[in-house]
C-alpha cells in the first residue's frame, strides 16, 4: 500500500462529522454547490489591553481534504462563495499542506 494511501485513510476520523469536523460548501461562480467537510477556525484577534492595539490576528479559516476541493478551486474567484455553519464567506487564500489545504476566508457575506 502506498504511503499517501495510508496517510488519506488516517485523515478520515479527522474530517468525519460525527467526530471534529463540521460540514460546508464552497460554490464556484455560475456552479453547483459542492460539500466539504471542514475543521474550522473562527476569526482571531489578541488585543494589547494597555494601547488597545491589535498584536495578533488570523482570519477565519478551515482545513479540508484536497479531495474535496472544487476541480477549479486553485482558480477561485472572491465571487465564490463559502457556507460555513450558516454563515457565508469569500475566499482569500488557498495554503496547500500535503493531503489537505488550509482555506483562508475574509468577508462574511449578507
Amino acid at each position: 500500500m502506498h504511503l499517501d494511501a495510508i496517510a488519506a485513510a488516517d485523515l478520515d476520523i479527522f474530517f468525519d462529522e460525527t467526530t471534529f469536523a463540521i460540514p460546508a460548501t464552497w460554490t464556484v461562480v455560475d456552479g453547483e454547490p459542492v460539500p466539504l467537510s471542514v475543521l474550522f477556525d473562527e476569526t482571531y484577534q489578541m488585543v494589547d489591553p494597555e494601547t488597545e492595539a491589535t498584536i495578533m490576528s488570523t482570519s477565519p479559516r478551515f482545513e479540508c481534504r484536497n479531495d474535496q476541493l472544487p476541480a477549479n478551486a486553485a482558480e477561485a474567484e472572491e465571487d465564490d462563495v463559502v457556507e460555513v455553519d450558516g454563515r457565508k464567506f469569500s475566499v482569500l487564500e488557498i495554503q496547500p499542506a500535503g493531503l489537505t489545504s488550509f482555506v483562508y476566508l475574509h468577508k462574511e457575506r449578507a
